[in-house]
């Protein structure tokens, strides 16, 4: 399952590194920042809309690891990894929480493998680009255990899921 980056180019900006430079990330590049900017130029709160997306998911994160005692987490449209990611806010308040992250992005992916490597077991990336929703979710059965897990999408549009 590796990573397709075909017509990957440093040259070129990825919305998931600009989203990254709009959080003072360190995965990002000079024509990632550009663009950063010249959105700010259109919309100059747009790194405070990034960052109050953010906010947001921290904040359901913490209460449904740490007060409902959800431990199953499905990140859809997760970005790259970046500043407090999902499985960081949920085993903060849940030791036992489990992460399964999952992007189009093959950027993405290649990150996100990395960030699988250093938390095997508690935390799962699928990468499986353009899929039906079904066929996603049955790919995560064997990711899953047999009860509750929250859904998020932070990001990511109804129109991007069908």
């Amino acid at each position: 399952m590796g990573a397709h980056l075909s017509g990957w180019t440093r040259a070129r900006a990825s919305i998931a590194r600009v989203y990254d430079a709009m959080l003072g990330g360190e995965d990002n590049h000079e024509v990632d920042r550009i663009v950063r900017d010249t959105v700010a130029e259109i919309a100059p709160r747009q790194s405070d809309v990034a960052w109050m997306n953010r906010r947001w998911l921290h904040r359901v994160v913490r209460y449904l690891a740490g007060c409902v005692g959800i431990d199953q987490f499905l990140d859809l449209g997760a970005g790259l990894p970046t500043v407090c990611n999902t499985h960081e806010i949920a085993q903060q308040h849940n030791p036992n929480a489990r992460v399964v992250y999952v992007d189009n992005d093959p950027l993405c992916a290649l990150h996100g493998r990395a960030l699988v490597r250093q938390h095997l077991g508690r935390v799962d990336r699928l990468d499986r680009g353009h899929r039906v929703v079904f066929f996603l979710l049955n790919d995560l059965v064997g990711l899953l255990k047999d009860h509750a897990v929250t859904t998020l999408f932070p990001a990511t549009t109804r129109s991007d899921l069908v």
